[in-house]
């Protein structure tokens, strides 16, 4: 599991953020200690083809990245050791495929 960890801007506590994929497909985090909704996509990179392709190969290099070949859109998971990637439609669907990688 990948933990996310941030300072709410409305409560100021130091909060794990879960992130979630809301029904207007945008990624958003609740606060788990005032209930405040905030909308996040620094969590994960958008990366270029040339960022794309050296992902993973940088020793320690970890987390999620995003590269849109204007065809489709190249999700990328890296823990400093190991390389996952998927091939998606569109946008939300990679985001929701690097949700669910954090929920495990």
């Amino acid at each position: 599991m990948v933990r996310l960890t941030t300072v709410c801007p409305d409560c100021e506590q130091f909060v794990n953020k879960k992130i979630q994929i809301d029904q207007n497909r945008q990624a958003i985090w609740v606060c788990p200690e005032c209930g405040s909704v905030h909308m996040d996509d620094s969590w994960y990179k958008v990366v270029d083809e040339a960022g794309y392709k050296r992902v993973g190969l940088v020793k320690g290099m970890c987390g999620f990245y995003l590269f849109d070949t204007g065809i489709e859109v190249i999700g990328v998971i890296t823990d400093g050791v190991d390389r996952w990637e998927e091939e998606f439609p569109d946008r939300t669907e990679c985001l929701s495929w690097f949700v669910s990688f954090m929920e495990v």
